[in-house]
Order: structure tokens, then sequence, then C-alpha cells
């Protein structure tokens, strides 16, 4: 499995910036089934601080190309003792993104801030917060 971790090590797991979202998303025609990337972001006003791993699926999980998983973390970096999970497939790797930047909001009576990532992506750099 071709991980596209940009140089990072395991140790350097890169933050979910515009940046990082962007060049990922650049790099999206490269991916092939397996090819994976670990990004940590953190959403501001609750202060969780998640570790995700996005994933290009096999062809057998048409229409879904992407699996988004994660795992919430304490402050210094350990998964919760009472572990938050997310865990979901998307149609597109901008799908994943812009649900993440949503708050994995998944309730249709709750109002999305962002209609697209581009919104997101437009509002200048957040250094991994959200």
């Amino acid at each position: 499995m071709k991980t596209k971790n940009n140089g990072a090590t395991a140790a350097q797991v890169e933050k979910m910036t515009r940046v990082f979202v962007a060049r990922t998303l650049g790099s999206e025609p490269l991916w092939k089934a397996g090819d994976t990337v670990t990004f940590q972001f953190t959403y501001k006003y609750y202060n969780n601080k998640w570790e995700m791993t996005l994933r290009r699926e096999e062809s057998q999980y048409e229409p879904f190309k992407y699996a988004l998983r994660g795992v919430k973390l304490l402050h210094d970096g350990r998964p919760t003792e009472y572990t938050s999970t997310h865990s979901q497939r998307y149609t597109t790797m901008e799908k994943a993104f812009l649900h993440i930047v949503n708050h994995l909001n998944s309730n249709a009576n709750i109002r999305d801030r962002y209609k697209t990532l581009n919104d997101w992506l437009n509002e200048g750099d957040n250094d991994g917060w959200i």
C-alpha cells in the first residue's frame, strides 16, 4: 500500500490546512486503490482533535471512491478512553473534505456552514483548526 504523506513520517502527521487540502486534491488523479493519507485537525469551537486517514477504495465499492476513517484524540495525541470514531465512504475526495469542514454533520436539520469546499478554501489558512 502506497501512502501519500508528502514526505512526513508517522510521527509527523500533517495538519489539515487549506494548503494541505488543495495539494491533496491536486494529486487526486494520481491516486490508485489502496493509496492513503493521514492528517490531523482540531475543531476550534469544541477543541476536539481528530486524526483521519483518507483512502482510495477498490472498484468493488463503486460508486464510492474514498473512505474516511478517524479517531478523536486527547490533547497529547493518544486516543480518548471512550473512543469517538468516524468511518464513512464518499463518492469524491472533495466531498470527504467538505464533510470534515462541516464538522462531520450528518443531521439534515442542521445547516452546513459551507456549501462547497471552495467556500472554505477561500477563507485563508487555518493552521489545522477548523
